[in-house]
């Protein structure tokens, strides 16, 4: 009973990792997108543009570092 379960919970984690990763495709261009349709001028725009990706990779940075260190 109990291995069925966990195989279960298993393919639900899998589906789950699906869902996210076409989600997450789809949510960042938008966000790039949005930002850079905000910004006043061209130069600002620029930076926009590069600024965006930046702080979502600190996303992952603040991921990857174990619960204990902090």
């Amino acid at each position: 009973m109990q291995s069925l379960w966990r195989r279960r919970i298993h393919k639900l984690g899998y589906a789950a990792c699906f869902l996210n990763i076409m989600a997450g495709s789809v949510v960042g261009p938008m966000l790039v997108i949005w930002g850079t349709d905000n910004a006043a001028p061209d130069t600002m725009r620029v930076v926009v543009t590069e600024a965006i990706p930046g702080i979502g990779a600190m996303g992952s940075v603040m991921g990857s570092v174990p619960p204990a260190a902090l």
